[in-house]
């Protein structure tokens, strides 16, 4: 009522008390919230103590026919939380109703950040300060406000996010989640959820946990309850032992994932002392100071579909670390597991199991380690006195400081690996069975790194791993890491990943022909498919195999896929002729696809060169076509063809044309006119004509011009590799010009009076003659140098005759021609010479021709006079 009540007591003697009790009814108004009711003794009277002179008792105020609760941060209605509009804007308002009031089976909280110091009656930034779920609460996180059914929210999306940031001051995220632990500051939740006793049929889903910082989980408590958590996110959470989650009691986790976690004891995102059961969870990024990066487990846990991916720890057990205590039995079943990038700076890179009690016999089964690191010893996993058994295993890029070759290591323990892939060689303390040396084709394989971890790498298995379908199918599960279906093919792949098989066709590259010891001209393209989303390359491995006997390619071959899983194969034709199949196969091919093949033939090369030339005759100076025709007669495509035609002298070329089917190149010599045709498929031909001229002059003979042609693949008709044609060269007659000499009467007998020389277009050896006007027998020729001479110059007078006209005669022997000599004859006239000397007694020249006398002396003069 709002009223104030008073009582008076006259006397209260020592040892006497009394009891006062009010009856009241609550106003609807009130509903979901708290009345509290203060009383207090007041008077004269003088206490010793004082402290327990007042009392408070506070009412939760339930609603009958209530079950769901609804929170919204930006609701503006009376916040009695019965619906939306009216919703609770504090989680923690709704959360204490539930915890007081029976029925709530429901809380839905809309998308935003909510911190445990917020409520009517919380205390702001008290690290005390947690969010309690009551035992048989169903809390849901992701609506956007106003869903009516479950199915309507998408926790994704809508992130809902419960802080441990009380002063709301630490670096985070967009959605207000702390990324790194080292961006949070002082004032935290030292548990950001708390769970206390609650059976299963208590649920969290769809929340992001972020910025605790505590003792053991940071994150979130279960202290003996057997909650449901799914649908929920581990985020930038500290703690001793847990740093995002401890359990003491069997909790049941499905679709979370812890990353970035911090402990300063053990187990770096989850510390368990019970047996959980693990479902499609992922352990990232999250940190130990001590063992156990991501997973302590001390309970007979079920861990199915998990992975721990660049984890760390400072001693051992990268990521997971099991611990069974003396007479306890710890022996976890783990089933479709990934270990990659973990790094532990004491043993056991990503597993170490230590074991007090004989009966901690871990299984593990369907598994990959890649890429672990550990500075001591087994840089996958690490056994310590106990059993732990590995089936259906991938070990690859696994190392230690101590023996990097070995992915395990056992202290006085026994490690049993069967059906398995492992790099290198299982040492013989351990118990290994069928297990294979090679490359597993992962999508993205990673190596190990010794200072960091590492979350990159697709260890999803390419078409063609060795470790597709040779499996053990006796410890396979339903599924694989991903929820797909095992067991794909009859037989369960080794590892975490079930491949869904793949489809193989071939694509191009069929019916086609070669000639025996060369490639096929066209690859055969094979194409890989998925009916999931497996991918199909780049990397995956495809075998092309042909006949063992008889006609076939040269070797089987293995070829790789792009990323479209296309793969490409060029084949060689063996040495036999004939038609055979090639057919295609993969590793992982699907139980209902069929191999593909194709039909390929081996032949002889039968490559035919013709010659001819137009016309077939002609003169010096003349022009003349050649004609190469090159046709290929076989079955298949012959490359890198050359022709030579090595021209004659006295043949000029001066135009080439190339055609048909092909073109070919023309490049000119020392060898001659080369011609090179890249590929003349079957039965096509090439067409090479060029003009050459004759040189003038030019012998008359018959010039024969050879060409032949070579080509990569062995011919098997090599008679026909090469062509002749001949030319002829036409007889022309020669020619002689006139000539004009002159012969003086007197000329003696073999007098040359001149030379007459005549040309021929063939070069050939000319003979002379004089066949008329030399009827007096005066003249003659020599008949090869062409010299007229005088032979008898008996009748030779210039007073009976003083010009004469010879006809000379040149010859080739098959013809001739006529050249005129004019001879003009000279007359010799008389020609007396007179000589007149002197002889003096004093001769002043000595010449006898001029002296010197004196008066008195007798000179004497001589004429001498000569014809």
């Amino acid at each position: 009522t709002g009223m104030t009540y008073v009582w008076s007591i006259a006397e209260l003697v020592p040892g006497a008390g009394g009891v006062i009790t009010v009856t009241g009814t609550i106003s609807d108004s009130d509903w979901g919230n708290v009345v509290t009711n203060p009383v207090t003794i007041a008077g004269s009277v003088r206490e010793l103590d004082e402290t327990n002179n007042s009392a408070t008792a506070a009412v939760t105020v339930c609603y009958s026919g209530v079950d769901r609760l609804y929170v919204d941060q930006a609701a503006t209605g009376i916040a009695d939380g019965r619906s939306w509009d009216d919703a609770f804007t504090a989680l923690q308002d709704a959360l204490d109703v539930a915890y007081s009031c029976g029925g709530i089976s429901e809380i839905w909280v809309t998308a935003g950040v909510y911190y445990p110091d917020e409520g009517r009656e919380q205390e702001a930034d008290n690290p005390n300060e947690t969010f309690t779920v009551a035992d048989g609460v169903a809390l849901y996180g992701g609506f956007v406000g106003g869903e009516t059914v479950l199915s309507e929210r998408d926790w994704e999306t809508n992130v809902t996010v419960l802080s441990g940031d009380l002063e709301q001051n630490d670096i985070t995220n967009s959605n207000g989640i702390v990324e790194d632990v080292g961006d949070m500051e002082v004032t935290q939740s030292v548990k950001v959820v708390t769970l206390e006793d609650v059976g299963d049929d208590t649920l969290i889903d769809g929340f992001t946990i972020t910025a605790g910082w505590g003792g053991n989980g940071g994150g979130l408590s279960n202290d003996n309850g057997t909650p449901t958590l799914q649908n929920l996110t581990f985020r930038g959470n500290v703690g001793s032992n847990g740093g995002a989650m401890y359990s003491s009691g069997s909790a049941t986790l499905s679709n979370m994932s812890f990353a970035d976690n911090y402990a300063s004891k053990s187990g770096g995102a989850l510390y368990t002392t019970a047996a959980l059961t693990v479902t499609d969870v992922s352990f990232t990024s999250n940190y130990a100071a001590i063992n156990a990066g991501a997973y302590y487990n001390a309970g007979s846990s079920v861990i199915d579909r998990v992975s721990f991916a660049g984890n760390q720890a400072d001693e051992n057990g990268g990521a997971f670390y099991n611990y069974t205590a003396y007479k306890a039995a710890s022996a976890p079943t783990m089933t479709n597991l990934l270990f990659s990038g973990n790094l532990a700076k004491g043993t056991g890179g990503a597993f170490y199991h230590k074991a007090w009690a004989s009966t901690a016999t871990p299984t593990l089964a369907n598994v990959t380690f890649v890429g672990n690191y550990a500075k001591g010893s087994g840089g996958a996993t690490a056994n310590q006195y106990g059993k732990l058994t590995i089936t259906n295993v991938i070990f690859w890029n696994n190392a230690s400081g101590t023996w990097s070759s070995r992915p395990m290591y056992d202290d006085s323990a026994t490690t049993t690996v069967s059906d398995g892939l492992m790099d290198g060689d299982c040492d013989k303390e351990y118990k290994c069975t069928n297990l294979i040396d090679a490359d597993p084709l992962f999508v993205d394989e990673i190596s190990y790194n010794t200072n960091k971890p590492s979350t990159a790498g697709d260890f999803r298995l390419l078409p063609g791993s060795p470790a597709l379908d040779r499996g053990d199918n006796a410890v396979a599960t339903d599924t694989d890491i991903r929820g797909y279906t095992r067991t794909i093919n009859g037989t369960v792949d080794y590892g975490a990943y079930e491949a869904q098989g793949f489809d193989l066709a071939y694509t191009s590259g069929g019916d086609q022909y070669a000639v025996i010891g060369n490639d096929f001209a066209e690859q055969l393209q094979v194409s890989v498919s998925s009916p999931v989303d497996d991918p199909v390359g780049p990397g995956g491995q495809i075998t092309v195999t042909g006949p063992a006997t008889g006609a076939s390619i040269d070797a089987d071959v293995v070829i790789s896929t792009n990323s479209s899983g296309v793969a490409k194969a060029t084949v060689t034709a063996n040495n036999t002729v004939g038609t055979y199949v090639v057919t295609a196969t993969l590793a992982g091919l699907l139980d209902s696809a069929v191999e593909p093949t194709v039909t390929l033939t081996n032949t002889t090369a039968d490559l035919e060169l013709t010659k001819s030339v137009t016309p077939a005759t002609m003169t010096p100076g003349g022009i003349v076509t050649y004609t190469l025709v090159i046709t290929n007669n076989g079955s298949a495509p012959l490359d890198t063809i050359v022709i030579v035609d090595d021209l004659p002298a006295g043949l000029t070329l001066l135009t080439v044309t190339t055609g048909g089917d092909v073109t070919a190149t023309h490049s000119s010599g020392a060898a001659g006119e080369t011609f090179t045709i890249d590929t003349l498929a079957a039965a096509a031909r090439a067409l090479i004509t060029y003009t050459v001229e004759l040189d003038n002059p030019l012998a008359d003979t018959s010039v024969t011009n050879e060409a032949s042609l070579t080509f990569d693949q062995v011919s098997g008709a090599s008679s026909n590799n090469g062509a002749s044609v001949d030319l002829t060269i036409d007889n022309l007659s020669p020619s002689l010009d006139d000539y004009a000499f002159t012969v003086s009467e007197d000329a003696a007998d073999g007098t040359v009076i001149g030379t007459v020389t005549g040309s021929d277009p063939n070069v050939d050896t000319l003979y002379y003659s004089v066949t008329a006007g030399n009827d007096d027998g005066i003249f003659a020729i020599d008949t090869t140098s062409g010299n007229l001479y005088i032979t008898d110059r008996t009748n030779l007078d210039f007073e009976s005759t003083d010009q004469y006209t010879l006809t000379i005669t040149v010859s080739d022997t098959e013809a001739s021609a006529t050249g005129q000599v004019s001879i003009a004859v000279t007359d010799a006239l008389a020609d007396v010479a007179v000589v007149l000397t002197l002889d003096v007694g004093d001769d002043d020249r000595g010449d006898n021709a001029y002296g010197e006398a004196v008066p008195g002396e007798l000179i004497t003069y001589t004429l001498t006079f000569t014809n």
